[in-house]
């Protein structure tokens, strides 16, 4: 396993959600499953990386109710390295013209620390988010 992460079999969740990175020979990827928006910051993803450096993106969901798919509300990503907030797509499912999900591109290098979190308009509830991400590890 390269730079750590979970394992890819066993354990007790093998669908591979959760804030963490998982390996898989020189592929990583991480899942945050569907999470519930706030009104404050709720993190998604949250992971360090290694002696290697990952090349992929980021995929971030627009919030979804699915008590009441037909309606929408917009959030904010706030993607984090190193301590640093390096974007902060706006992702909406209401009827504007906005993505619903967002894709960033990006490069992480050796030894960082990736925190991605969202955050709901002003009455979020029922809404749920997710994000994840896919990449090619580099030793």
């Amino acid at each position: 396993m390269l730079g750590g992460g979970n394992p890819v079999s066993g354990g007790s969740n093998p669908s591979g959600t959760g804030s963490s990175i998982n390996y898989i020979g020189n592929h990583a990827y991480a899942n945050s499953g569907v999470i519930q928006a706030q009104s404050t910051e709720v993190t998604h993803l949250k992971f360090n990386t290694g002696a290697e450096y990952l090349l992929g993106r980021f995929e971030l969901q627009g919030a979804v109710n699915t008590a009441d798919i037909n309606d929408g509300i917009i959030v904010a990503f706030i993607i984090t390295m190193n301590g640093e907030v390096i974007a902060q797509p706006k992702v909406g499912t209401v009827s504007e013209a906005m993505p619903t999900v967002e894709h960033y591109k990006i490069l992480i290098p050796p030894f960082s620390s990736i925190l991605v979190q969202v955050k709901g308009g002003s009455d979020p509830t029922g809404w749920k988010t997710s994000a994840s991400f896919v990449g090619r590890v580099y030793a």
